[in-house]
């Protein structure tokens, strides 16, 4: 289960897990008037969820929540072999649907870490061959000239 253990600025993974957890921990507890005023005071918190750990539904957190996330994801794009070829968005949104499965089935946070960015990688290397492919056909049969007769 996820924690609040890690030491700040040992990791920029880790402090942007505990952005995570702080993000999720805001709605906690709130019930629907509650929700209502909170949303009225924080627009900018209304479109940010994450997949609930059944995967059944969304589980509210804030801006700051998926702003950290998409900097788990740039950063480690930016560690892999070619960065260029990968999609920021593409595992921002992976790890956004495994988080919370991630942190109620692991037991600690390098654990949820090494977890979400796994199984998100393998996932957005699938859907890359195919991006590949695609760019591939697509410059073939740009550079070969259209006829009409």
């Amino acid at each position: 289960m996820a924690s609040m253990n890690v030491t700040a600025g040992t990791n920029p993974h880790a402090e942007d897990l505990r952005r995570i957890i702080r993000g999720l921990e805001v709605f906690v507890g709130l019930d629907f008037p509650r929700l209502r005023e909170y949303y009225r005071t924080h627009e900018e918190d209304r479109l940010c969820d994450l997949t609930r750990a059944d995967g059944k539904g969304m589980v509210p957190c804030t801006r700051d929540a998926i702003r950290a996330i998409v900097s788990i994801a740039d950063r480690h794009i930016a560690s892999l072999a070619n960065p260029n070829d990968y999609s920021i968005s593409d595992l921002a949104e992976a790890i956004r649907r495994r988080m919370v499965r991630a942190m109620i089935e692991e037991d600690s946070d390098e654990a949820i870490l090494v977890r979400v960015l796994r199984e998100g990688t393998e996932e957005i290397k699938k859907t890359h061959a195919e991006r590949v492919w695609k760019v591939f056909r697509w410059a073939l049969w740009s550079s070969v000239p259209l006829r009409l007769s």
